[in-house]
This record gives C-alpha cells, sequence and structure tokens, in this order.
C-alpha cells in the first residue's frame, strides 16, 4: 500500500510539474507574456534557471517602474530559485544579478542593502557595474549605522577598484562616496574637493546611468551633503544654495523618482538653517507627489518627506505641527536602524521640544546627541548641539548662566577646529548675548566682531542679518 501510495503521489507530482510546463511554453508563444506568471509556472515544473532568469526579468522591469515592493518580491524568489540550481558559473552570474538589482530596490525601498554576498561574486566575474552597485551599497550600509571603521574599509576597497578602472565609472561612485564621508567627520576640504573633483568627470549623457545601480545620480548626491550643506556650514551661503539649485534641476531631469525625492528633501538640508522653511515645504510638497505617485514605500515618505516637513514646520515655528512629524519620521529611522545624522534628525525635535516649552526632555534629548557626536564620528552637528546646551541651560528652571557660557564657547573652539565659520558664528551670538546681559558689552564685541568680519557673502542671509544688528546695538 505505501508503494502504491509513493507511486501515486510521484504520477501527481510528474503530472502537475508537465501541466506547469505546457503552461508555461503556452504562455511564453503569446504576445504578451508576463515574466512573473511565466517565472511562477517555470518554478513549479522544476525549471530552476528559466524560473530565476525570468524573475530576474520581472524584478529588474518593476525597478525601471520604481515599483520597489514588486521588484523586491520577484527577485527575492529569484534568489530561492538559484539556491536550488547545481553550482555553475551561470548559476554565479545569475545569482550576482540577482543580488545587485535586489540591492539597488531595497536601498530605494528602505534605505540600504547588506550586500556582502555578491562582492566576491562580482569579482570573480570582474563586472564593474556591479562592483560599482555593491561596494556603494556595502559603504552604505556600514556608515548609515555610523560603523565609520568598517564603512572605510569598503570605502578603501572602491577606491582601489576606481584606481584600476578609470575609465569607468567606478571613479564617480568613489568620490560622491568619500565625499559624504568626510562630510560626516567634518573634514569638509576633503569632502568638498571629492564633489569638485567628480564635477570635474561628470558627464550627464553618461553617468546618469549610475543612478540605476546606486539610486543617486552621482553628481546630484555629491551636491547634497559634501556640498550645498558643506558650503553653509564653512561660512558660504550663496554658494550653498548654487549647488542646491544644480542638484535639483540635475535630479529633475535625470527623472529617476527615488533619486529626486532625495534632492527635494535632504539634498535641500541647507534651507532649513538659511531660514528658507518656505521653500523647503514646497520642495516637500513636490517629493510628496513623486513618492505616492511612484509607490516609492516607507524610506522616501517617512524618512525624507516627513522629517524635512517637520524641520520646516520647526523653523517656521510651528512646533505643534512640526514636532510630531520630525519625531515620527526620525522613530522610523531608528527602528531601521538608521543611525547616521542622528545628531541632525534629533536636533530638530529638540528645537520642537524647545518651542513647546519641553526643556527637560529637550535638555535630556540633546544630550544624547552630543554623546552621539563624541562615539560615532558623526560630528559635523557637534558644535550646534553644544551651542544648544547653552541655550536650554538658561531656558531651565534655574537658568544656569556658567553652564551656558562654558557651553558657548566650547561650540566657538570646536567649530573653529571644524572650520565651520557658521556654527561658529551662531555660538558666537549666543555667547554675545549673554555677555551683553551680563553688562560686558566689550566681550561681546571682541567675540563676535572677529568672527561676522570673516564672511564675505551671503550678508543677507537671517543668521548674518541678525549678527549685524546684534553688532550695531552692542556699539
Amino acid at each position: 500500500a505505501l508503494v502504491q501510495d509513493a507511486a501515486y503521489a510521484s504520477l501527481l507530482v510528474s503530472t502537475r510539474r508537465n501541466l506547469h510546463e505546457r503552461l508555461a511554453l503556452a504562455l511564453e508563444r503569446s504576445e504578451d507574456a508576463e515574466p512573473l506568471a511565466l517565472a511562477r509556472h517555470f518554478s513549479e515544473a522544476g525549471a530552476h534557471e528559466r524560473a530565476a532568469d525570468l524573475y530576474l526579468a520581472a524584478g529588474r522591469r518593476s525597478l525601471g517602474s520604481s515599483a520597489l515592493p514588486e521588484a523586491i518580491g520577484a527577485l527575492e524568489l529569484g534568489l530561492r530559485e538559484a539556491e536550488t540550481i547545481a553550482p555553475s558559473t551561470e548559476r554565479d552570474r545569475t545569482e550576482l544579478d540577482l543580488r545587485v538589482a535586489l540591492g539597488t530596490a531595497r536601498m530605494a525601498n528602505f534605505g540600504w542593502a547588506h550586500l556582502e554576498p555578491a562582492f566576491p561574486l562580482a569579482k570573480s566575474f570582474g563586472d564593474r557595474d556591479a562592483l560599482g552597485s555593491i561596494l556603494w551599497g556595502l559603504w552604505v550600509h556600514y556608515q548609515t549605522r555610523t560603523n565609520f571603521p568598517r564603512a572605510h574599509e569598503w570605502l578603501a576597497e572602491l577606491e582601489t577598484v576606481a584606481r584600476e578602472n578609470p575609465e569607468t565609472d567606478l571613479p564617480l561612485v568613489y568620490d560622491m562616496s568619500a565625499g559624504c564621508q568626510y562630510f560626516w567627520e567634518a573634514d569638509y576640504p576633503r569632502a568638498l574637493g571629492h564633489t569638485d573633483h567628480l564635477k570635474t568627470l561628470y558627464d550627464p549623457g553618461r553617468h546618469s546611468r549610475i543612478t540605476t545601480l546606486t539610486n543617486h545620480d552621482p553628481l546630484v548626491f555629491a551636491q547634497h551633503w559634501a556640498g550645498s550643506l558643506t558650503e553653509w556650514i564653512t561660512g558660504n551661503p550663496e554658494r550653498s544654495v548654487e549647488r542646491l539649485d544644480e542638484a535639483v534641476s540635475l535630479a529633475r531631469k535625470v527623472g529617476h523618482p527615488f533619486n529626486l525625492v532625495f534632492a527635494l528633501t535632504a539634498g535641500a538640508t541647507s534651507l532649513i538653517y538659511l531660514d528658507q522653511a518656505d521653500r523647503l515645504l514646497e520642495l516637500c510638497d513636490e517629493a510628496a507627489n513623486v513618492a505616492t505617485e511612484e509607490a516609492l514605500g516607507p524610506f522616501s515618505e517617512h524618512v525624507n518627506v516627513m522629517q524635512w516637513r517637520g524641520a520646516a514646520h520647526i523653523q517656521r515655528g510651528e512646533f505643534a505641527v512640526g514636532h510630531p512629524l520630525a519625531k515620527q519620521g526620525n522613530d522610523f529611522w531608528t527602528m531601521a536602524g538608521g543611525r547616521i545624522c542622528t545628531a541632525m534628525f534629533r536636533g530638530w525635535i529638540v528645537l520642537g521640544l524647545q518651542g513647546l516649552g519641553r526643556i527637560d526632555e529637550a535638555s535630556a534629548l540633546n544630550a544624547d546627541n552630543i554623546s552621539h557626536c563624541q562615539n560615532t564620528g558623526d560630528i559635523y552637528m557637534e558644535p550646534e548641539c553644544i551651542r544648544l546646551r547653552g541655550e536650554l541651560a538658561l531656558q531651565a528652571g534655574n537658568p544656569d548662566l556658567a553652564t551656558a557660557e562654558a557651553s558657548y564657547r566650547e561650540a566657538i573652539a570646536i567649530a573653529q577646529t571644524h572650520g565651520a565659520r557658521s556654527w561658529e558664528l551662531r555660538a558666537a551670538m549666543s555667547l554675545a548675548r549673554l555677555l551683553h546681559s551680563r553688562d560686558r558689552r566689550a566681550d561681546a564685541v571682541a567675540c563676535l566682531e572677529p568672527v561676522l568680519s570673516r564672511f564675505t557673502e551671503g550678508l543677507e542671509t537671517e543668521d548674518l542679518r541678525q549678527a549685524g544688528s546684534l553688532l550695531a546695538e552692542l556699539a
């Protein structure tokens, strides 16, 4: 009886496979064959090589139209098929293509992906496009978690392959990565150096294709952190806006939805510090429309649009609106494992709490931000966080003037070490106001005037107008 049952079961399996194979072959002959449906039938028929190829085709098609959840689903099914195929060069090639496409889809949908298993495959095939995508993804994976030692290891690997292949796109992928890494570490000359070097290499007709491998046009991305925001921090507000405008304009021309949403939000960060919140909200509206129309998923909707919209409302003094948005966006970012930019994201939350009068909560969160900077190497916000410690000390139930003055002076010193003139100016203004309130007018002038005199552009921007007015009042 058992033998008969086993034979019957085997017959059923064989019949089912034959049926699926016949269906697949019939569908394949039709003009509008759907790769995903074909893949499922070939998988059921036991034709795993063909199924894996079709899942790859379906995933790439969905990725090309920014249908990210669909792309991820198809590519994950493709990897499952590849795992059942006997070892061979062809199987390895299929696995590599699936992993690279899946990594690109996951990075756009949820922020990053872990591509380490694909790296040895890409090296064995000498696939330069795959190497660029994989090494970018590995660097993103570790820098996003502020594991800077590992991020630098992969950055060094990327630099090596870029030097070995100077005629390829790899040097641009390296520059866009390295510039951003050095920005986090407040090494602004190196950050701008990589951005400007990339700009000399960039050909829009040739290099915008990198967007399909990394989700970012290299010049658009380079002009974000290691461009516009670096220029503002180092005291060049007009150049900051020029780089921002260039990046947004190029992102619209390239047309890649995720790249555009990123440019309209993260790429426009300097507008918060330039007191151009109204413009940032307009860009967030545009980004939200793109994210919704293209169904880009949680990263674009929550991390990008929600956080930057919250920050803009906070900058406008609309704390009851902005604080929940900034907090919800940051909660999603943290839940997903994001650690980079923590001091900036939570710094907006601190300002929201401050505006709502919740000073003790703001002080506690700001202390966490300072610890983040000091413990991770993600230090570009450190001077501003320490300045905020002084501001909050003055607003506590028992104002602490000594802590405030010490914090302002420490913020100035760190900003000077970083070459961060805009952070230095803000801290100098805070210190000058405190000294003026204590009838130390000469000391106030002495701390503010030298900083303000080093600015040669953007004199009509908000911080510089405030500094000029304060200096005139002191005089």
